[in-house]
């Protein structure tokens, strides 16, 4: 189970650093919590829309 929770909390880490910039943006950000469409994360701005799909990558 430790992967498990090493991949979800890499995720959380993720979705708190595209918060962090898109705040610092001011831009809106509306979070999905069923990823059935491949979108983690949409940005909105100015009547412009962005959906992203968050990964996590480990260089060793």
């Amino acid at each position: 189970m430790a992967a498990e929770a090493t991949s979800w909390q890499k995720e959380q880490v993720s979705r708190a650093f595209v918060h962090a910039l898109a705040t610092q943006g001011g831009y809106t950000v509306c979070d999905w919590n069923v990823d059935k469409d491949g979108v983690d994360v949409t940005l909105r701005s100015r009547g412009l829309m962005v959906d992203i799909q968050l990964g996590v990558f480990c260089l060793e």
